[in-house]
């Protein structure tokens, strides 16, 4: 596995219309992999007023196209800077230890039918509020290995992507970016969540798991 951060420039115009329509970003991603088509988590972070892109792939990308596209002209697009061989961190986590985490997800919960109509099937809607947004993460936690510690979580983001697929099909996608301390129960599960997401929306920058040292108090 290797973990890719790409430096973006919000001064280009190719960067705006990416960032606009999450379809663009999803073609950018894609084309800097060869061989078999394959889903890869990537999300939007922003690091001390710079904005990056971080991918998690089971092969180490190309992102020269990137770069040419979107990427800061100040920043090196040589591979082996970029992207990290992510095994050699993943190896190292285990029962017991506490870390910092951020997980950008797309919670959603299925509308029931209207009574009368029961053979209709459930509309898959977006949670809207902060109360069952937090829920939704809560409710997780034994599928993703872990406890997160509940005093400490808060949503550091929330915004709506709206977008049309292939011109023709319109998208709406409610991300949500969560932040918190949690500690590891089942080290293979947090693993598979780290590599494989969790959640909908995987496609469009939702689903990634990514864990910091905690600070130090």
């Amino acid at each position: 596995m290797y973990l890719s951060r790409i430096a973006i420039d919000l001064n280009r115009r190719e960067t705006i219309r990416a960032l606009s329509n999450l379809q663009i970003m999803h073609g950018l991603i894609e084309r800097s992999f060869s061989g078999k088509r394959r889903r890869r988590l990537w999300r939007l972070d922003e690091v001390e007023g710079q904005k990056y892109i971080l991918l998690v792939s089971e092969d180490r990308p190309d992102l020269k196209g990137m770069y040419e596209e979107i990427g800061l002209l100040s920043e090196s697009p040589e591979e082996e800077t970029a992207s990290k061989d992510y095994n050699r961190f993943l190896e190292h986590l285990d029962k017991g230890q506490v870390w910092q985490f951020r997980l950008c997800a797309n919670p959603v919960h299925a509308v029931r039918p209207a009574k009368g109509e029961p053979g209709a099937r459930g509309v898959v809607r977006a949670h809207v509020t902060v109360e069952h947004q937090l829920k939704w993460l809560l409710d997780r936690q034994e599928n993703m290995g872990v406890n997160i510690i509940e005093s400490t979580v808060r949503i550091v983001n929330r915004r709506w992507h709206r977008f049309r697929k292939n011109s023709k099909h319109e998208v709406s996608i409610r991300s949500v970016t969560y932040e918190g301390l949690l500690e590891i129960n089942d080290a293979d599960k947090l693993k598979r969540v780290m590599t494989e997401g969790i959640g909908r929306a995987k496609a469009y920058g939702c689903g990634m798991l990514t864990l910091v040292k905690p600070p130090v108090t």
